[in-house]
C-alpha cells in the first residue's frame, strides 16, 4: 500500500502524519461535499431574503443598493465552491469574486448616501454638509487640524472609495497573468515574486477606500442613526477583512511549511483550497446575519397595488442595470466637477469663519453688556 507522507516543522520538533491515497481522495471528497452543502444552504436563505425586497419593492432608491449587497452571499458561495471543484481555474474564478468585492464597498457607500438623501435628491446630503462643524479626522489622523466638511469633502470620498473598484480588478487580472507565467507564486513573499506586490497594492487600496468609508459615516452619523449603520458596516467589513487578512494568514502558513504538500496536492493548492472552503462556510453565517441587518419588513406598506408586489424579475434588472455605476465614475473623476466641488468648498469654509468670527464677536459684545449691568447694579 502506497503513503504520502506529510511533514511539517513545530517548536516541538519535526512530525509526521501518513495518508494513504485512499485517505486523502476522502478526505477531498468530504471537503467538497461540506462547502457544497454551507454554500446551498446560504444561497436559499440570502435569494430568499433578496426575493423579499424584489417582491416588496417600495423603496428602489434603498433597495436597489441592498439587493446588491445581499448578492453577494451567492456570489462568494458558488464562486468559491467552483473554485474546490475546478482547482487549476480557481484563480480565474477568485477575479470575479475579488471585483465584486470591491462593487460591494462602493455600493455600501452609495447606500449611505441615498439613506440620508432620500429619492427626491433634493440636495439634502449637501445641505447637511454645509451646515456642519468642524469635526476631527478618523483615527490615526486625529491629531490633524480639523476639517469642514464640504460638497467637495463628499466627491474625494467617492474618489477614494471608487478607486479600489477599479484598481482590484487591475490586481486580479495582473495576478492571474503572473500565475500564467509561473511569476505568481501565491504565498512566496520574495520580492522576485509578484505575490509580495500585488498583495502589497490591494491593501493599500482598501485601506484607503474604507478609511474614507468610515471617515464620511463619522461625518454623518447623526443623520444614519436611525437606519443602524453599524451592523450593516460590520457585515460588509467582516467579509473584506476575513477574506483578505484569512488569505494572508494561510498564505504566510503555506510558506513557512506548516500547510504540506499532501499526496498529489502541493501547498499551494491547500491554502488556495482552505480559503475557499472557509469562506463557503462564512457565508452560511453571513446569509443569517443578513436577515437581521437587512430585513424587507420595514418596506412592506400595507394594501400594496398588484402592480407593485408582483414584478421582482423586473425589479431585479433595476439592480442588474449599471447605467448609474457608469455615471457615478465617469462623474466622480470629471476635472471640472472636481474643481467646482474645490471652488465650493474654499467659499464655504470662507463664510464658516466668517460666521464663527462674528458668532465670537457677538459674545464678546454680550459679556462686556452683561459686565457692564453687574457694575451698575
Amino acid at each position: 500500500m502506497d503513503y504520502h507522507v506529510v511533514g511539517f516543522n513545530s517548536s516541538l520538533g519535526k512530525h509526521y502524519q501518513y495518508f494513504t491515497p485512499e485517505q486523502i481522495e476522502y478526505g477531498e471528497l468530504v471537503g467538497k461535499t461540506v462547502s457544497g452543502f454551507f454554500a446551498f444552504l446560504s444561497c436559499i436563505i440570502s435569494l430568499s431574503l433578496i426575493y423579499g425586497h424584489l417582491y416588496y419593492w417600495t423603496c428602489p432608491s434603498q433597495q436597489r443598493y441592498i439587493v446588491r449587497l445581499l448578492m453577494m452571499v451567492p456570489i462568494y458561495s458558488i464562486d468559491s465552491w467552483l473554485s474546490l471543484i475546478f482547482q487549476e481555474q480557481s484563480i480565474y474564478f477568485d477575479i470575479f469574486r475579488d471585483c465584486y468585492e470591491a462593487y460591494v464597498m462602493y455600493q455600501f457607500f452609495c447606500l449611505l448616501t441615498v439613506y440620508i438623501e432620500g429619492d427626491d435628491n433634493s440636495g439634502k446630503l449637501f445641505e447637511m454638509l454645509e451646515k456642519k462643524d468642524e469635526i476631527h479626522y478618523p483615527y490615526p489622523l486625529c491629531f490633524l487640524r480639523p476639517f469642514k466638511p464640504s460638497p467637495w469633502f463628499l466627491l474625494v470620498s467617492k474618489q477614494f472609495i471608487l478607486q479600489y473598484v477599479v484598481v482590484k480588478p487591475f490586481i486580479s487580472i495582473i495576478a492571474a497573468v503572473l500565475e500564467s507565467l509561473d511569476l505568481y507564486n501565491e504565498g512566496n513573499f520574495l520580492p522576485w515574486y509578484g505575490f509580495v506586490y500585488c498583495t502589497t497594492l490591494n491593501l493599500t487600496s482598501v485601506n484607503f477606500s474604507m478609511y474614507f468609508l468610515i471617515w464620511f459615516y463619522v461625518t454623518s452619523s447623526d443623520e444614519l442613526q436611525e437606519y443602524k449603520p453599524i451592523p450593516k458596516f460590520l457585515c460588509i467589513k467582516s467579509v473584506i477583512f476575513f477574506s483578505f487578512w484569512q488569505g494572508v494568514l494561510i498564505a504566510a502558513l503555506s510558506y513557512f511549511e506548516v500547510i504540506p504538500d499532501v499526496g498529489e496536492w502541493s501547498k499551494e493548492d491547500i491554502s488556495r483550497s482552505l480559503q475557499d472552503f472557509i469562506i463557503c462556510i462564512e457565508m452560511f453565517l453571513l446569509s443569517i446575519a443578513h436577515h437581521f441587518v437587512f430585513d424587507y419588513t420595514a418596506y412592506k406598506v400595507p394594501k400594496m397595488k398588484k402592480s407593485i408586489i408582483q414584478r421582482p424579475l423586473r425589479h431585479f434588472s433595476q439592480v442588474i442595470n449599471q447605467k448609474d455605476m457608469f455615471i457615478d465614475i465617469k462623474n466622480t473623476y470629471n476635472i471640472n466637477k472636481y474643481k467646482e466641488a474645490k471652488r465650493q468648498y474654499k467659499a464655504s469654509k470662507e463664510r464658516y469663519i466668517e460666521l464663527k468670527k462674528s458668532s465670537i464677536s457677538l459674545e464678546m459684545v454680550t459679556d462686556e453688556t452683561n459686565v457692564e449691568l453687574e457694575s451698575a447694579l
